[in-house]
């Protein structure tokens, strides 16, 4: 956008910056707030995380991070190996986001319509949904979408 300045005005500008602010706030927090109540309620899942975080990021990795030219490759290897939080995460954000996500169907299958229409997703179709919506089809889904399942 400042590259095309002369496209855009302050309003566009100021608007676009006002999205981008409110559009990593509707999630973030939302999510970082149901992120911890599931490591915190759930003693075993508390465990696994601490475990882990404890692994890969050792009390001496951060008091060294002054003292060396931190490398951001160093942080994402490490976030990488980190399975149990980003599970975590992602069913976190599964069950509370209200973005839209995307996925590939893992097999064919068809649903019929309240009007008795049909539709038929094939195999390695991409399906684009809005969390919210797929709250309200969990019966056609048969998919227990309130239930917290992390990967442990």
């Amino acid at each position: 956008m400042m590259k095309n300045s002369d496209w855009f005005s302050s309003k566009d500008y100021a608007g676009e910056k006002t999205f981008l602010l409110w559009s990593s706030l509707t999630n973030t927090i939302p999510t970082l707030f149901w992120f911890l109540l599931y490591i915190l309620k759930d003693e075993f899942i508390f465990e696994k995380v601490f475990n882990e975080i404890n692994e890969h990021f050792p009390k001496e990795f951060f008091d060294n991070i002054q003292h060396i030219s931190f490398n951001d490759n160093i942080l994402h290897d490490k976030l990488i190996c980190c399975i149990y939080l980003e599970s975590i995460i992602n069913e976190s954000l599964r069950l509370y986001s209200n973005s839209m996500i995307m996925r590939k169907s893992i097999k064919n299958f068809e649903f019929t319509l309240h009007d008795k229409r049909k539709i038929f997703i094939k195999k390695n179709s991409l399906l684009r949904y809005i969390l919210i919506l797929l709250k309200m089809i969990q019966t056609i889904l048969l998919l227990q979408i309130n239930l917290f399942l992390i990967d442990l």
